[in-house]
């Protein structure tokens, strides 16, 4: 699994919730899916993990596999992937 390539997103496309998220990326540019969950479960609001609760299985489960972590947000993330059957 960890070779399978994850999506990649246009950071424009993204919603607003989310690109605040990625406090550090300009508008411009893409992003790869697991650094979307990442990102928006770490430093997002609830309708930024809402999005990236939803996004390909693939996606999620390579950030949870991602290092620096906090153990809150992994937590989440990891009940995110059971409730969906990832994990």
């Amino acid at each position: 699994m960890p070779r399978c390539p994850p999506h990649r997103y246009a950071i424009g496309g993204l919603p607003e919730p989310v690109r605040a998220s990625l406090y550090n990326l300009g508008p411009s540019g893409r992003i790869s899916g697991p650094h979307v969950v990442f990102y928006a479960f770490q430093y997002g609001d609830l309708r930024a993990i809402s999005f990236a609760s939803g996004l390909p299985w693939i996606d999620l489960y390579l950030a949870d596999r991602m290092r620096g972590w906090r153990a809150h947000s992994q937590g989440l993330l990891r009940a995110v992937l059971k409730y969906r059957g990832i994990a």
